[in-house]
C-alpha cells in the first residue's frame, strides 16, 4: 500500500540507542478527511479555477506524543489524529482559464 508518512525517531537522544523507531503510515485504515474553511469574503466566479494556498504546521502532528513510551501502534494513532488540525488556508486566489 501507499505510505503517505515515513518517519524515524529514537525514543532516546541521551543514550547510545542508533537504531530508530520506523513508523509507516498508509493505507486505508489511516485515510482521513480533512475539511477546510475558506475566507467568509472569497466568492468563486464562473469560468475560473480555485487556487489555495495551504499551510502546514508539521509540530501538530507530535502534540500529546510520548516518543520515550508510547508504541508504534500508539504513536501512529496519535500522528494520525493530529493531522487534520495542521493545515490552513493561508491564500485564495482565482485563475483565469
Amino acid at each position: 500500500g501507499y505510505v503517505f508518512e515515513y518517519i524515524e525517531l529514537f525514543r532516546d537522544t541521551a543514550a547510545a540507542d542508533t537504531i530508530p523507531v520506523a513508523l509507516r503510515i498508509g493505507t486505508q485504515p489511516y485515510l482521513r478527511e480533512v475539511r477546510l474553511p475558506v475566507p467568509v469574503s472569497f466568492k468563486k466566479s464562473k469560468g475560473f479555477h480555485l487556487l489555495l494556498t495551504l499551510q502546514v504546521d508539521y509540530s501538530k502532528w507530535f502534540g500529546d506524543i510520548d516518543a520515550r513510551l508510547d508504541s508504534p501502534e500508539i504513536l501512529t494513532g496519535k500522528i494520525v489524529a493530529n493531522l487534520a488540525q495542521s493545515f490552513s488556508v493561508v491564500a485564495v486566489a482565482l485563475q483565469g482559464q
